[in-house]
């Protein structure tokens, strides 16, 4: 009968070290990836601060929204600056990132800019978004569309614009949806337990949407610059007839 042959105790102490490595590194590296992906998951979840509505004074953001009319419908990632209450830029981009078209409205003016045709529109508030959506919509009123907190704008500016708005709030006091005579917008979802508005649908007869809003500070200094009219000098001035034919060429 064959003896068995005994392993050296050096080498079955080693192997049981070397085993016993091998657990330790991969407890090491499980407990490392649990640990980035809860940084991680931190990381994503952004903290949402406002400001009293009576401190706010610039608004500035990015988000996508998506546009339907007559059976077209377009996605775009826009950048927005607001100094409230007269100033406002609206920066269209194009799938490459590139800024497709601009709008301003400075103190009741409105220019529709084509920077890479170098053309703009002029005209007056009232008619810009009505030009390209087919409903009126003011300054204030998309300031509010945007950010869902209407009273941003002021008592004074509220109780003058707001006279043909008709809201409805849900069980914390923020309004859910509001109506302004064929125009409809409803709040989908809004920025953590805050009445700023994070997503937002609306609806016309002549167009409908969605606006999802990125990312959204307040009070950031926004420079002067940012509102200067100094294109006119060097773009040429267009009717809305020859930017809609621009605008459908360049698709």
């Amino acid at each position: 009968m064959d003896t068995p042959i005994k392993q050296p105790a050096a080498k079955i102490s080693n192997e049981k070290g070397q085993k016993l490595g091998m657990r330790m590194i991969h407890r090491f590296v499980y407990l490392l990836v649990c640990t980035l992906f809860f940084f991680s998951a931190c990381a994503t979840q952004k903290v949402f601060l406002a400001p009293p509505s009576d401190q706010i004074e610039e608004i500035e953001g990015y988000a996508s929204l998506r546009v339907t009319t007559h059976q077209q419908t377009a996605r775009s990632r826009v950048s927005f600056l607001f100094s409230l209450p007269t100033k406002g830029r609206i920066d269209v981009f194009d799938p490459f990132g590139r800024v497709h078209y601009q709008l301003f409205i400075v103190h009741g003016e409105a220019f529709f800019v084509v920077p890479a045709k170098k053309v703009y529109w002029q005209g007056q508030e009232k008619e810009i978004l009505e030009k390209l959506f087919g409903f009126h919509l003011s300054l204030p009123d998309v300031v509010g569309l945007m950010s869902g907190y209407w009273a941003c704008l002021g008592p004074e500016k509220t109780q003058e614009g707001l006279a043909s708005w008709t809201f409805l709030k849900n069980r914390k006091g923020w309004i859910q949806s509001g109506k302004s005579g064929e125009f409809f917008f409803e709040v989908q979802k809004y920025f953590g337990q805050t009445p700023w508005v994070q997503e937002v649908v609306f609806f016309h007869p002549q167009t409908e949407g969605r606006l999802k809003i990125l990312d959204v500070n307040f009070n950031q200094r926004v420079p002067e610059e940012t509102f200067v009219i100094s294109f006119t000098k060097r773009y040429s001035q267009k009717t809305w007839e020859e930017i809609r034919e621009i605008l459908s060429n360049a698709r």
